[in-house]
């Protein structure tokens, strides 16, 4: 989580899975919105996946987000797959972008 003064800014969620990462569920509140947030939560919890042992970190996000698949190209993420989605989850057909990026030591 990212706070200001007891208000919450942006929240990620992460998961380590051997020796791969995950972060998902990024969300910035929008009046934080290019101020560096994002990008300090992705590498916080890059960080925290790296010293659990992680080589690997990966992502997701639908296809219809395109915007964000620049964004976490600037950060080092490589697209992997683009795969459709028949979760109940959602209320039609979306594709998912999976994306990695490769934690140094």
């Amino acid at each position: 989580m990212a706070e200001d003064d007891g208000r919450l800014l942006g929240a990620v969620e992460v998961r380590v899975a051997g020796a791969t990462g995950y972060f998902g569920m990024l969300a910035v509140d929008a009046s934080a919105r290019r101020g560096g947030v994002g990008r300090a939560l992705v590498e916080a919890a890059e960080e925290q996946c790296r010293s659990a042992g992680c080589a690997v970190m990966t992502m997701s996000t639908g296809e219809d987000r395109a915007e964000l698949i620049p964004y976490y190209e600037k950060m080092g993420y490589r697209v992997t797959a683009i795969e459709p989605s028949n979760s109940a989850a959602f209320n039609r057909v979306i594709r998912i972008v999976r994306m990695e990026k490769r934690l140094p030591p």
